[in-house]
């Protein structure tokens, strides 16, 4: 009897430990989560200090109407416009703070129309994010975009949140965080967003503005 209460309470010890290190996780996630989104916001705003224009918008459009910004450089892999646009404009792509969309790859000591100049204090200068954070990822049918990715762990959803191509859920690599999504450009509420821990976004990333908080989605507003 005595045997059996012991296992009994070293049972619900280890139950109960086990709880408070998820507990423990949970908030580390959150908090490192919220860390790395200031971090995300600051190169942001630097974008918007040196540019004047947050990434997608003025002369960082990617495109008037159906027709494309004549000054950027698409994927090489994305053969129509509507593809270009469609890659361009996603919250998740992030492109514009890696890369400057105005510079051509393939001569890379050119000139683009948007160099710094320091006359004037104006242009892009970046990379305004480290090349180690970048990540690849597809949603939607839209690959190969710069993504970001939170810290809440998550498997992808069918061909959706596929980072890197890694789609085997098996694959311990392919479980990593949900991408950051620069919502609300060419609005009058700029925001960034998290999908937060249950993995869903709880707004729709097109058409609410980016300031807007639902369920436990993350948010860092810009303007």
């Amino acid at each position: 009897m005595e045997l059996l209460l012991i296992v009994f309470l070293l049972g619900m010890l280890a139950v109960t430990t086990l709880s408070a290190l998820d507990g423990i996780e949970d908030d580390a996630a959150y908090q490192v989560t919220r860390a790395e989104m200031a971090e995300v916001a600051t190169a942001i705003r630097q974008f918007k200090r040196d540019t004047g224009w947050y990434p997608g918008e003025g002369q960082y459009q990617c495109a008037d109407g159906a027709t494309l910004n004549p000054n950027f450089y698409f994927p090489n892999t994305l053969a129509s416009a509507a593809e270009k646009i469609a890659w361009c404009e996603h919250p998740a792509n992030l492109w514009m703070l890696f890369k400057n969309p105005m510079q051509d790859p393939a001569n890379v000591t050119s000139n683009p129309v948007n160099q710094w100049d320091p006359d004037s204090a104006r242009g892009w200068r970046g990379p305004y994010l480290t090349q180690q954070s970048l990540g690849m990822v597809n949603i939607g049918g839209i690959d190969e975009m710069f993504g970001l990715h939170d810290t809440f762990p998550h498997k992808p959803i069918g061909n959706d949140y596929v980072w890197n191509g890694c789609a085997d859920p098996s694959n311990k690599q392919c479980v990593v965080g949900r991408p950051y999504y620069l919502r609300g450009i060419n609005t009058d509420s700029i925001g960034l967003v998290s999908h937060g821990e249950n993995g869903v976004l709880e707004a729709d990333e097109l058409t609410d503005s980016g300031c807007t908080q639902n369920g436990d989605d993350l948010v860092v507003c810009l303007k």
